[in-house]
C-alpha cells in the first residue's frame, strides 16, 4: 500500500512568503510514500500566467517517473481537463476526491 499527499503552497502558512518572488502564481506539490513512509517520490504542478490564462504546467524530475507511474488514476482524471485550463483548487479537488491526503500546513506552528 502506498500513500499519497499534497501539498498547495498558496493556501499554506508560508505560501505569500514563498511565492513573492518566482514566476510561476500557485503550485500543488504531490508526494508518493510507501507502506512504511519511505518517500517513493514527489511531483508538481505550477501554475503560470501564458497569454491571458492561468495555466497548469505538470513537473517531474527524472527520480520521481515511479511516483508519478503509482498515479495513473490521476492521470487518467486529468485528461478531462486538457486544454481547459484547470485551476488549483480544481486540481486539489480531484486529488481529494482520488483519496490523496491534504497535508498542507494551514496554521504558522510559531504563532500557537
Amino acid at each position: 500500500m502506498i500513500n499519497r499527499y499534497f501539498v498547495h503552497l498558496s493556501k499554506a502558512w508560508y505560501g505569500n512568503a514563498n511565492l513573492k518572488d518566482v514566476e510561476y502564481k500557485d503550485d500543488v506539490w504531490v508526494l508518493i510514500e510507501d507502506e512504511n513512509n519511505n518517500m517513493i517520490g514527489e511531483f508538481g504542478f505550477r501554475w503560470y500566467i501564458i497569454g491571458n490564462n492561468l495555466t497548469a504546467h505538470l513537473e517531474v524530475f527524472d527520480d520521481a517517473f515511479k511516483a508519478l507511474s503509482l498515479c495513473k488514476d490521476l492521470i487518467d482524471e486529468l485528461k478531462e481537463w486538457d486544454n481547459k485550463y484547470i485551476q488549483p483548487e480544481q486540481i486539489v479537488k480531484v486529488l481529494e476526491r482520488l483519496g490523496f491526503k491534504d497535508t498542507t500546513p494551514y496554521e504558522n506552528p510559531h504563532e500557537k
